[in-house]
């Protein structure tokens, strides 16, 4: 009993991690209908970046996460703006699209590999050794302060898209693109600034899995998208409480096969939860297959 309340506790902070970068990955594939395969390497870039500014140059802990943050978003707005952009303008297909973006992966994770010496190191966040109990759990402040980033990240993102008219405009962009661009929607430009917005959530999101584990490594981020993919796709493609919902559910199948069966495989339960519900579901928790904000 206590290690299946250990894992419930794990759950949560497991999924407030993935709900970031799953809202994150579907976003991208809402505004842009893009399967991004190198979301994963830029979970790590942002680690990377961070160790960067902090290690390397010098800056202070704080503002170097906030730098490698920004960075993200930066990093995130450049690839819609001259790579992903480009093709869509040109026809490409949603399989080239696929190609596209895990070549870039490959390349991110190869620079990476090649780039910095150290091919594993950690980030001082701190807080791991302040033990907190809440009822029958049992978190650490860095955990709690990571399942708080996640709601007040969730929140904010649901007020952007529907409390100010740079949503509304995103919105109309996944609802119809070519509507939206002849009432006047700038779609490259809100486009962009969509994918900046994600690639800050991307970069909070690589960050607070490098503070939930004791080492980053230049596969950290790859390894991650095999929950992340089933987790936005189980909750529905363009669902924030969907792909809420999805981290929830693969969360607590991944820790829970990893208490009761074994480690070695766990990622393969994400995997499998998604096949069965896509079959009896394929639209997923959601139930929107690849389109519509409207249930955020």
């Amino acid at each position: 009993m206590n290690l299946f309340i250990a894992s419930l506790a794990f759950s949560v902070v497991t999924a407030a991690t993935l709900s970031l970068a799953a809202v994150a990955f579907s976003l991208q594939f809402a505004v842009s209908n893009i399967f991004n395969l190198a979301f994963g390497a830029a979970l790590t870039l942002s680690c990377y970046a961070a160790y960067f500014f902090f290690s390397i140059v010098g800056i202070e802990f704080w503002l170097a996460i906030g730098l490698a943050v920004l960075f993200s978003g930066l990093f995130a707005a450049g690839m819609s703006a001259f790579l992903v952009g480009p093709f869509i303008r040109r026809g490409a297909s949603a399989f080239v699209l696929m190609i596209v973006t895990f070549s870039l992966g490959t390349i991110i994770d190869y620079g990476l590999d090649g780039g910095f010496r150290d091919n594993s190191f950690t980030l001082p966040f701190g807080g791991s050794s302040l033990a907190i109990h809440a009822g029958p759990f049992e978190l650490s402040g860095a955990q709690l302060v990571v399942v708080a980033l996640a709601v007040v990240m969730t929140a904010g993102l649901a007020a952007l898209l529907h409390r100010t008219r740079l949503g509304i405009a995103i919105r109309a962009i996944v609802d119809n693109r070519m509507l939206a661009g002849a009432s006047g929607v700038p779609t490259r430009k809100v486009t962009t600034v969509a994918w900046f917005v994600t690639g800050l959530v991307t970069g909070i999101a690589g960050l607070a899995l490098a503070a939930s584990t004791s080492t980053v490594n230049g596969a950290i981020g790859d390894n991650y998208l095999l929950l992340i993919i089933p987790a936005a796709m189980l909750g529905g493609l363009g669902s924030i409480w969907g792909a809420i919902a999805g981290s929830l559910v693969i969360s607590l199948a991944d820790n829970l096969w990893g208490v009761f069966v074994g480690t070695q495989y766990e990622v393969l339960i994400g995997l499998l939860v998604l096949m069965v519900v896509i079959m009896i579901r394929p639209g997923g928790l959601a139930g929107v297959i690849s389109r519509g904000w409207g249930g955020t």
